[in-house]
This record gives C-alpha cells, sequence and structure tokens, in this order.
C-alpha cells in the first residue's frame, strides 16, 4: 500500500480508516502511537501505557497534520519529514539533527479543547 503526500510534504496511509468527522486543530486527541526514525529505531510509544491525550497543536507540524486527516478509530502511519518535525535541532538528544520520522498512530477518540477546559484542565499552549 503506497503513501499519500500532502501539500506540505507529510507521507501518510492508512492502515485501518476510522469513522465520523475529523479533529481539528483545536481539539484535544486520545492517541496511542510508536514514533520510529528511520532506521527503526522507536523513539518514543504510549505502548504499555495509558493512551496519551494530546493538544492536536500541541505537536510537530506534520504530527499535527497527519491527526487532522483521521478519524476516531482510525490508525494511520505517518511520514514525516525534518522540516515538519524537529528539523535540523533535533530533540532530546534522541532524534538527530534533519531526521524523518516515521508515527504509527490510532485515534481513539477527541474532544474540542473547550470541553478540557470545563474539567480543570490548563488550556492547551497555543
Amino acid at each position: 500500500q503506497h503513501y499519500e503526500t500532502t501539500d506540505s510534504g507529510l507521507q501518510y496511509r492508512v492502515i485501518a480508516e476510522g469513522e465520523g468527522p475529523h479533529p481539528s486543530a483545536t481539539d484535544i486527541v486520545l492517541i496511542d502511537y510508536t514514533g520510529r526514525l528511520e532506521d527503526g529505531t522507536v523513539f518514543d510509544t504510549s505502548e504499555g501505557k495509558q493512551p496519551v491525550p494530546l493538544p492536536v497543536t500541541g505537536s510537530i507540524p506534520g504530527f499535527a497534520e497527519g491527526l487532522q486527516l483521521m478519524r476516531k478509530g482510525g490508525t494511520y502511519q505517518l511520514k514525516i519529514p525534518s522540516e515538519l518535525a524537529y528539523g535540523s535541532q533535533g530533540a532530546g538528544g534522541v532524534i538527530p539533527p534533519n531526521a524523518d520520522l516515521e508515527f504509527d498512530v490510532t485515534l481513539i477518540d477527541f474532544v474540542p479543547a473547550s470541553a478540557l477546559q470545563g474539567m480543570g484542565a490548563p488550556p492547551p499552549e497555543m
């Protein structure tokens, strides 16, 4: 199965399509994910932990874009070029400069950020 490429250069392929609407940039998503470097090294994963709530815009640009393509219950594979990830900076001593990243992401659920503000959670940083 081939990858689709968006205008920004993000590549994605649908492993399993979800249903319903897509999350918007202002939503909070609940995801399971595994992030890998191109050589297959896993640098971050939610496996074995609770699913992770994340503001859509609180992630790297390619990840935020990929999330908004998805539907609830869907699993996508994202290939994020360095310029939509951490660029020449790299990250956390784990992601080298100019690294392209790959993510497997399952979108479990999402809610508008406004729904969480009523629960005493701090608003996401914009």
